[in-house]
């Protein structure tokens, strides 16, 4: 693979295209981050190690952007169907229908990202408990508008 823009001479990051990145995104969500080794990145990537180390600081640096990738790429289209709080328990339904489709969606095939993270790193990693914990907050506030929506219509009981 081309290390195009990653002259270790130069005083910028390297820049990774696209598709690299979602490479480097999936083998950390296939393998979990304890899983996945420097020398795996350096071969998603092309990259040299100092080349990942500038840019990312590391295989921890690396791994937050790929969460925050995650959550910006896989979460916002995953979550669409909740976004107009009006699409009630029907947005609620096509969020949960969208995973039963193992053929076209790989939160269905490989699990999310977010939730195999939040089990199995520790959480005293300061970073990492922030990064999840905004994705889980994020997502429980989209289900809160769809329901209280639905109370609002009178389509939903006030004790639900």
């Amino acid at each position: 693979m081309s290390q195009q823009g990653c002259n270790m001479t130069q005083k910028a990051p390297c820049v990774l295209s696209e598709a690299i990145l979602d490479k480097i995104m999936l083998l950390f969500w296939e393998r979990g981050y304890f899983n996945t080794s420097i020398q795996d990145l350096i071969q998603a990537t092309g990259f040299n190690r100092a080349a990942l180390y500038k840019t990312f600081g590391g295989k921890h640096g690396l791994f937050i952007a790929m969460l925050q990738r995650f959550r910006s790429r896989v979460v916002e289209d995953a979550t669409k169907s909740l976004i107009d709080p009006a699409e009630g328990m029907d947005g609620i339904r096509v969020f949960f229908q969208q995973f039963l489709n193992y053929e076209s969606n790989m939160i269905a095939t490989y699990g999310c990202f977010m939730v195999a993270t939040a089990s199995n790193l520790p959480s005293h990693d300061p970073v990492v408990v922030s990064v999840v914990e905004e994705f889980i907050q994020h997502l429980r506030g989209m289900f809160y508008r769809n329901l209280r929506w639905q109370q609002s219509e009178k389509q939903l009981s006030a004790e639900i």
